[in-house]
C-alpha cells in the first residue's frame, strides 16, 4: 500500500475515532449525536443565528440540521425566537443549559486534542498544523472551483 492509500484509509478512521471518543465522553451522558454537539459549539461561536447559516457553516443538509435543532429544542438546549429585524424568520439561540453543555463540549475537544498530540514534539505539531492548513486551503479552492463550474 502506498502512502496516499494509507493516508486515505487513515483519515476517516481518525475522524471516526475522534467522534467516538468525544461521543463517549460527552454524548453518552446527554444522549447527543456528534452532529448535535457540533451545532451547540457552532451556536456558542455564532451566538443567535438562523438555520440557513448553520447549514452553510456546517455543510450539512437543511433537513439534517432541522432535525437536530428540533431535538435540541425538545431537550431544552436551544430555543427558537422571532427575529425582531424580520418577523417572518426565526433565530436559534442557546439556552443557559445548552451554553453550559457547549462549553463542556469545547473542553472535551481540548482533552481529545491533548490525547491526539501526546508524544509529538512542538516541531511535529507545527508541521502537522501547516500541513492541515494547506489541505484545508486545497479543499476550499476545490469547492470554490466546483461552485464556479456549476454556475
Amino acid at each position: 500500500m502506498n502512502l496516499r492509500e494509507r493516508y486515505l484509509q487513515q483519515t476517516p478512521q481518525l475522524h471516526k475515532l475522534i467522534l467516538r471518543c468525544h461521543f463517549h465522553v460527552m454524548g453518552k451522558r446527554d444522549k447527543l449525536h456528534p452532529g448535535q454537539m457540533e451545532i451547540l459549539i457552532q451556536m456558542l461561536e455564532e451566538g443567535q443565528c438562523n438555520q440557513r447559516k448553520l447549514v452553510r457553516e456546517m455543510g450539512c443538509s437543511a433537513a439534517s440540521v432541522a432535525m437536530s435543532i428540533k431535538r435540541l429544542e425538545k431537550s431544552g438546549y436551544v430555543r427558537k425566537e422571532i427575529n425582531p429585524e424580520d418577523l417572518r424568520s426565526t433565530r436559534i439561540a442557546l439556552t443557559p443549559v445548552g451554553r453550559r453543555l457547549a462549553l463542556e463540549s469545547v473542553e472535551c475537544m481540548k482533552r481529545m486534542e491533548d490525547i491526539q498530540l501526546s508524544g509529538f514534539s512542538e516541531e511535529e505539531v507545527s508541521q502537522m498544523v501547516a500541513f492541515q492548513e494547506r489541505m484545508i486551503e486545497n479543499m476550499k479552492r476545490f469547492l470554490k472551483e466546483e461552485r464556479v463550474k456549476g454556475e
